[in-house]
């Protein structure tokens, strides 16, 4: 079984809670270098391939470029820029906004479609490494999450009203 404090050499953790919250940014790296190395072979990175997938589930229609960020997990990413990548591999294409003429849509292309649906049905080797739980320890697993992402809601509106409650559970 692996030790997370040996895979994490540089951090003594002061408690379990620390050891968790390290273990959360590590597992989170790694599900993200396993999905890298899975999509490699399509040269096609994680948040390119979130957008293929969104534009496929949407599809004829397309989606404004400020809107394609619903897709991703990093909410930081340069939305701009992934579009335009993805143009210059002809797998999407922009297109003018029938309503309001200032605003542009990205749709898929053939190409982008047809590499999604070559994709997709390989989507459970995606979910491999969560086949050592069962079903009942998936569903705790998805309860502790969602019990964290309240957590951090909750930490970051006490924190923007001024009112913090470090360590309170």
């Amino acid at each position: 079984m692996a030790d997370i404090q040996k895979l994490i050499r540089h951090i003594h953790f002061i408690n379990e809670h620390h050891k968790a919250f390290g273990t959360l940014i590590y597992l989170g790296n790694e599900a993200e270098r396993y999905i890298e190395g899975k999509l490699a072979a399509h040269k096609l990175p994680v948040n390119q391939f979130r957008i293929l997938r969104g534009l496929l589930m949407i599809h004829p229609e397309g989606m404004p470029v400020y809107k394609l960020r619903e897709f991703l997990i990093d909410q930081k990413s340069d939305v701009s820029r992934l579009v335009n990548k993805l143009v210059l591999r002809g797998l999407v294409k922009r297109t003018k906004n029938a309503d309001n003429k200032s605003i542009t849509n990205v749709v898929l292309t053939k190409k982008g479609i047809e590499l999604v649906n070559e994709i997709n049905p390989r989507m459970p080797e995606l979910f491999a490494p969560m086949m050592c739980l069962t079903l009942e320890e998936v569903k705790q697993l998805n309860q502790v999450f969602e019990r964290i992402l309240d957590s951090f809601s909750v930490a970051q509106t006490e924190a923007a009203a001024g009112t913090e409650t470090v360590g309170s559970a």
